[in-house]
């Protein structure tokens, strides 16, 4: 019985995508609206920051951004079928996100980059360019973020990790690994 195949990237797909370049982008809903106090506390302690700082500021971590608008931690769209890999963010502040602040993202696709890829051949850089205003209209952050989309099929042919040991995670077979076998 043959193996399904994943959809491929290919060149009339890849044009759909870039007839959106500089076009809004729908914003899925975030996982959190306002920066409460309770979530300001959560995010902080959820990265492991411990520091009273955040609440006796009434301010938030700058990464609660990734929370409040999901097309700046990766969220993507277009290519359908083809794997998205987050791939980082770069952040430009004007201010902080204070305690009772409602930041919205308004979000374009900025750019498409096609990119050689030992991994599955080749790569297309997908960046977002999303800018965050408060309640009260101030630019609180602008933001670019990219993720790289790649055919899944052709990495596991390629097999650049084949070699490699089994990363933790439950094998095809539904077998651990030893280092998680042996911690059972």
């Amino acid at each position: 019985m043959p193996t399904a195949r994943f959809p491929t990237i290919t060149p009339e797909a890849l044009e759909s995508l870039r007839s959106r370049i500089g076009k809004a982008v729908p914003r899925p809903e975030p996982y959190i609206e306002v920066a409460t106090r309770d979530a300001i506390r959560h995010w902080a302690q959820g990265i492991g920051d411990r520091s009273p700082f955040w609440a006796e500021a009434r301010v938030a971590p700058p990464t609660l951004l990734f929370a409040m608008d999901r097309i700046v931690s990766g969220y993507v769209g277009g290519l359908p079928g083809i794997h998205a890999m987050y791939g980082g963010t770069d952040f430009r502040w004007r201010r902080p996100i204070q305690e009772g602040d409602r930041v919205v993202g308004q979000s374009v696709l900025k750019d498409l980059v096609e990119k050689a890829s030992a991994f599955a051949k080749r790569a297309i850089q997908q960046v977002y360019r999303t800018t965050f205003e408060n309640q009260r209209g101030e630019l609180v952050c602008e933001a670019d973020s990219w993720c790289f989309r790649t055919e899944r099929d052709t990495a596991r042919e390629r097999g650049k990790y084949a070699g490699l040991p089994d990363s933790g995670k439950m094998s095809r077979s539904g077998r651990h690994c030893p280092p998680c076998a042996r911690a059972r």
